[in-house]
């Protein structure tokens, strides 16, 4: 079953202006096939069904749909590529990962990071030290996580997926 829009073949009635038959009207139930050959409801003068197209397929993690144009053909979509700012915002950086979490994801890279490593890195910091050993978690905007990632040479973008890593673990 698919849905029909009954819409004026009359560009004029699509004008704000125009005040009498309303341009596009959503029938109130599915029909089948095409209404015209199956259902004759008593069409207007110059009005006619358009089929309400399927959805397009796209990548919902980089781009996105909305409803286009009605047209004769059809009531269609349009797919829209997301801004990289829309794709930040699907895939969050956690703001916090467990002690677990961090320590299993640095020991799972190409060249694992063992804990002995990172209190080396640390070196005389003893503040640095007892927040290492003894955090539950570890907050992305920690300072102790920011110097880490520079001794380690890790740029914010991976420090970021780091962090998506870790969180799934």
């Amino acid at each position: 079953m698919k849905t029909y829009y009954l819409i004026t073949t009359d560009p004029i009635a699509f004008s704000p202006a125009f005040s009498g038959f309303p341009a596009k009207r959503k029938l109130p139930f599915p029909l089948p096939d095409s209404p015209s050959e199956k259902y004759d409801f008593g069409l207007p003068d110059g009005y006619t069904y358009a089929p309400d197209l399927d959805q397009p397929d796209y990548d919902p993690s980089t781009q996105r749909i909305e409803r286009g144009n009605l047209s004769l053909d059809g009531y269609g979509w349009n797919v829209i590529d997301l801004t990289p700012e829309e794709i930040a915002a699907l895939d969050p950086v956690p703001q916090s990962v467990t002690r677990r979490q961090l320590l299993l994801v640095l020991a799972n890279l190409d060249t694992p990071i063992l804990a002995e490593s990172i209190e080396t890195m640390i070196g005389e910091n003893l503040n640095g030290l007892i927040e290492f050993r003894n955090a539950g978690s570890f907050e992305r905007s920690h300072p102790l996580v920011g110097q880490l990632a520079t001794a380690l040479g890790m740029s914010e973008d991976q420090v970021d997926e780091l962090f998506r890593q870790a969180s799934t673990l």
